[in-house]
């Protein structure tokens, strides 16, 4: 939208800019095939279109309408599958909402209770049809449903005043106001606000909405917030807030990057072979990257890889309090199993098979923790359950297990 801007200049050569502009960013729309970013232009375009261009307001309703439900009806059978594995998010995340309806689950609240909630829901609807479109999940694809769940109806009743704040106040034809509407269009089928170039275009248009505004209330805000009426008492804390800002945010940043170059030279170097060096560099990183889930992830697997079970046992644990998923739970049925922790291992192994139903992998594992414990009575009910399971995706490895399966079946015995 904020091309829209130069298409009104009145200088040719900023409209052959604008026009230009557009051109580049619709093919970037149509090569990355984003269906969220198709609505979203879209739409802004037709507003922009609607507010340029004299047309009688009926027509223009009827033929809005009619487009938009011919765009979602073609968007819709672009790869179903991907909009039945969307619905079964939003599903189950209509769960968590119910269960802390109010103040919601607070900050990564979706990321650390999802996969526990979709195991529920496939306990409670085990012939559901989203059975095979299960995965791990650690998004929800609608960046209001991810506010719902994380900050309640609190939290989203204060987006609605906020945006309705700047739609009753604004021209709908301004662009810096279409630019919001384009991102929180975007917003219903994606998550914008996880991109660092959106954000700060987010944060542009708002602060140039101001001068645009037909509100006087919005004005005497505008003035408050530039700075321009001494009388306001507190205008020298602001300044002073602003400065801290300034200068401890860049700080914090530029600390923050020192240690995720460091731990990108580290895994970079486990490649190769995991050297005393190397895990005293993971030891060190762990005071600073202690609450990050990727890093705590990271550092448990290459623990169990250097045969340090129970130190990797530990920092899964913690990793699983912030972000309890399928991979998680894998591996801390293996590092149990590797120390003869064998109930342990089961309890997570049926988890992670619980979590998504349609993954082999956890299957496999019990039919081989069950053979260890000698019991081959049950390792051969899951082996059953392997051969008899549909297959989602055909690949090597889900053909190595059924394969395995069958073999145990006739012949008692596990083969790695």
């Amino acid at each position: 939208p904020l091309c829209f801007i130069l298409l009104k200049s009145k200088e040719r050569s900023l409209k052959i800019i604008g026009v230009v502009s557009m051109l580049i960013i619709l093919a970037g729309v149509i090569i990355s095939e984003s269906r969220a970013a198709v609505v979203s232009v879209t739409l802004t375009s037709l507003i922009f279109a609607y507010s340029t261009i004299k047309i009688n307001r009926t027509r223009y309703l009827f033929l809005f309408g009619t487009f938009v439900v011919s765009l979602f009806t073609a968007l819709f059978f672009v790869n179903i599958e991907s909009i039945y594995g969307r619905l079964l998010i939003w599903r189950v995340s209509l769960n968590m909402i119910m269960d802390d309806f109010v103040f919601g689950k607070g900050i990564s609240g979706f990321s650390s209770e999802y996969m526990s909630y979709q195991a529920d829901y496939f306990v409670e609807n085990p012939d559901s049809i989203f059975y095979q479109l299960a995965d791990n999940v650690t998004f929800t694809f609608n960046g209001y449903i991810n506010l719902f769940v994380n900050y309640g109806v609190v939290g989203f009743i204060l987006l609605l005043i906020m945006l309705g704040y700047f739609l009753i106040n604004n021209r709908k034809s301004n662009p810096y106001l279409l630019s919001i509407i384009s991102i929180m269009t975007f917003g219903f089928f994606s998550y914008p606000t996880h991109y660092p170039f959106i954000v700060i275009v987010l944060t542009y248009v708002v602060s140039q909405l101001p001068n645009n505004s037909r509100s006087v209330v919005k004005e005497k805000i505008y003035n408050i917030f530039s700075f321009h009426d001494s009388k306001y008492k507190w205008k020298a804390i602001s300044v002073v807030m602003i400065m801290v800002i300034l200068l401890y945010v860049p700080f914090l940043v530029a600390e923050k990057m020192v240690i995720m170059r460091k731990w990108d030279k580290t895994i970079s170097q486990s490649y190769f072979e995991l050297t005393p060096e190397v895990m005293r560099q993971y030891d060190s990183l762990y005071v600073s990257l202690g609450e990050d889930t990727d890093f705590l992830y990271n550092y448990g697997t290459q623990l169990s890889r250097n045969g340090e079970y129970e130190k990797s046992i530990k920092i899964m644990k913690e990793c699983n309090l912030l972000m309890n998923d399928y991979n998680i739970n894998i591996h801390l049925g293996d590092n149990y199993l590797n120390t003869k922790q064998y109930h342990l291992a089961k309890e997570h192994y049926k988890y992670a098979s619980i979590m998504i139903p349609n993954r082999f992998i956890p299957l496999d594992c019990l039919m081989l923790t069950y053979d260890l414990c000698g019991d081959k009575k049950e390792a051969i009910k899951i082996a059953k359950q392997i051969i008899t399971k549909e297959v989602k995706v055909p690949s090597l490895e889900i053909t190595t297990i059924i394969k395995r399966a069958n073999n145990y079946i006739t012949n008692g015995k596990y083969n790695y």
